[in-house]
């Protein structure tokens, strides 16, 4: 009986959301410094500029992505290219220095099974992992404009989430909760039933719109 109850909260898990565990080193922060942004401790913010622009020159964007299991789900933080569009080197992969990832995964250096994690809460992180620069895995985004102002109190925002979360948890602290948290802390509206991955991202985009108000 007890084995029974195991494998249907595993099934509930499965179907209601999760994450992909990092392959990879966590990184959470630009890597280079552009003359466009300075560094704090709690990463790359824009450098102070003499006049206030209302122009939106950044972005904060919900992916979501394929993995081995179920998919992830994160946000990337950053500036523009030239032409308006998130920065992608010729082969659809970030630029690092000018982008900032987010999302909530099981750690990476850890000897605790993946698959515990549908169970129990497993020790997390919460930056980049495998996968989420390539946009040949991404199954869904959507992207938000934002001026430098938003920007500043979207990324303090993010990364104030990020500080609160050390766990995580197939169906009650994954990667689809992580994101809309983020969702919310930042004034969208969030889809009310459970979501795969690519399901939320392009339900929120529904809900919110083009220029939703953040």
């Amino acid at each position: 009986m007890p084995q029974l109850k195991l494998i249907v909260v595993a099934f509930v898990a499965l179907v209601l959301t999760g994450c992909q565990k990092s392959t990879s080193a966590y990184n959470d922060v630009f890597t280079h410094s552009p003359k466009y942004v300075t560094k704090s401790s709690n990463g790359f913010v824009p450098a102070n500029t003499r006049r206030k622009s209302n122009k939106k020159t950044y972005f904060i964007q919900f992916r979501a992505r394929n993995a081995l299991s179920y998919g992830h789900a994160s946000v990337v933080l950053g500036k523009l290219d030239r032409r308006g569009r998130v920065p992608t080197d010729k082969k659809g992969v970030l630029i690092t220095g000018v982008t900032e990832v987010a999302g909530l995964h099981p750690r990476t250096q850890s000897t605790v099974p993946f698959s515990l994690g549908h169970v129990l809460p497993v020790a997390a992180e919460t930056g980049w992992s495998d996968g989420d620069s390539e946009d040949a895995y991404v199954t869904a985004k959507y992207t938000i404009k934002l001026t430098e102002a938003q920007f500043k109190r979207v990324a303090a925002k993010v990364r104030a989430r990020k500080e609160r979360h050390k766990t995580w948890h197939a169906v009650t602290n994954s990667c689809v909760t992580f994101i809309r948290g983020i969702a919310r802390d930042i004034g969208l509206r969030t889809p009310k039933r459970p979501h795969l991955p690519p399901g939320f991202v392009n339900s929120l985009k529904r809900l919110n719109g083009k220029n939703p108000k953040v």
